[in-house]
């Protein structure tokens, strides 16, 4: 089974649907991942294209023996499908699709947003081995922390929802969370190697240590009780609590100052300096993954429809599509779905990718397609009627296009 990632729906890559596989699931199954079929006549010549719809969505090619031989994503079904029906499309290395294709079934879909959630589920359940890299969006990245570990650190990965840990992101690249990190052990003096600080506390300390910029838990000069608790200092910096800390930090150089101990007051506000990048480092979507919560409207199956989705962390919710003069009718009831705390994924890497897939339009900024609403800056639901209104009545007034 081979899939083709969602984003360009008119940029098929190579594929080699030679060796279908079959999916551990029966028919009923299929019927109720893909609600519409159609069964494909003997030629091509005999399809009439006017049965698929003129719509976005994703549809899968099934064969004779009810296999999945390949899943796409497209803004038309009709005009994806025919294409990929016609034996003049078998160059640059596709196979032919037509002579082993049987029947063709999909969702509809009316967003890239949508579309692009709805084959996450799919492939996930045809391919799940391989769907990754079929993705048209990478990770995000975390810097995250388990305080509870016997020698906590912080680590840079992009899989969130750890039991115990506390993650703070995420960040659009791999660079700014590493940079975020380093800053964060610049500006409390943490331990940098981690291999020294599990021998605690015998262990031999590093140059850090020499250059007054790790306080040792390692060799013992420090309990590890108060190194727990310089970590600690640490998470509610990272989590936004910023003011504290700095607030520390300026008093100390003051006195410092005031005592004539001018080195001492010299390093301190290098320190605060370091404080005060990690406080403005960029990249950073949310504080924390406990706060990515998100209200996202998208247009509906019509021009002047809606349809919500609520996201919690990990889990994306869709809503019934609304008609847009009717927003103000519903927006009360949104306001309250989106305040709502949801039951997470047992599976984390599941929900990391929901929270990948809502921070590839987030990084987009002002040219994400739809509107993107953190649940914490909804001040009531007037705000949300406003705001759809303010970001999709202009659509309703553009011309009709395929």
């Amino acid at each position: 089974m081979t899939t083709n990632p969602p984003e360009n729906p008119e940029a098929a890559a190579p594929d080699q649907p030679k060796s279908p596989v079959k999916p551990d699931f029966d028919s009923d199954d299929l019927r109720a991942l893909f609600p519409h079929y159609l069964d494909l006549p003997p030629s091509s010549d005999q399809l009439d294209p006017r049965l698929l719809p003129s719509g976005g969505g994703v549809y899968a090619f099934i064969d004779s023996e009810g296999r999945v031989i390949q899943t796409l994503s497209t803004q038309s079904i009709r005009r994806s499908a025919t294409r990929r029906l016609d034996p003049a499309d078998t160059g640059k290395g596709r196979a032919d699709i037509r002579a082993i294709a049987r029947r063709i079934c999909w969702i509809p879909t009316h967003s890239v947003f949508e579309s692009m959630w709805t084959y996450l589920r799919v492939a996930r359940r045809l391919s799940p081995d391989t769907y990754r890299k079929e993705l048209a969006f990478g990770p995000v990245w975390f810097a995250s922390i388990c305080p509870e570990d016997p020698f906590p650190r912080w680590r840079v990965g992009k899989w969130a929802f750890t039991p115990g840990a506390i993650d703070v992101g995420p960040f659009e690249r791999r660079g700014q969370c590493t940079d975020f990190v380093d800053t964060l052990q610049d500006a409390f003096d943490l331990c940098r190697d981690h291999s020294i600080l599990v021998q605690t506390p015998h262990g031999e300390a590093c140059v850090y240590k020499e250059m007054g910029k790790c306080a040792a838990p390692c060799d013992g000069t420090v309990s590890l009780v108060t190194y727990r608790g310089t970590l600690s200092e640490s998470i509610k910096f990272a989590r936004g609590d910023t003011s504290p800390h700095l607030q520390k930090l300026c008093t100390a150089m003051t006195r410092a100052a005031d005592d004539r101990q001018y080195m001492q007051a010299a390093k301190l506000r290098e320190q605060i300096e370091r404080v005060e990048k990690a406080a403005a480092t960029s990249g950073r979507m949310t504080d924390c993954v406990d706060d990515f919560r998100y209200l996202v409207v998208q247009r509906g199956a019509k021009r002047s429809e809606v349809v919500p989705f609520f996201v919690d962390r990990g889990c994306i919710v869709s809503g019934e599509a609304v008609a847009l003069k009717k927003i103000s009718d519903v927006a009360e009831l949104w306001f309250d779905e989106a305040q709502k705390l949801r039951d997470q994924p047992e599976n984390r890497s599941e929900a990391s990718e929901c929270v990948w897939l809502v921070a590839r339009f987030l990084a987009k900024g002002s040219d994400a397609p739809g509107l993107y609403l953190d649940v914490r800056e909804i001040a009531s639901p007037d705000n949300i009627a406003l705001r759809v209104r303010e970001q999709f009545e202009v659509m309703t007034k553009r011309p009709s296009g395929p």
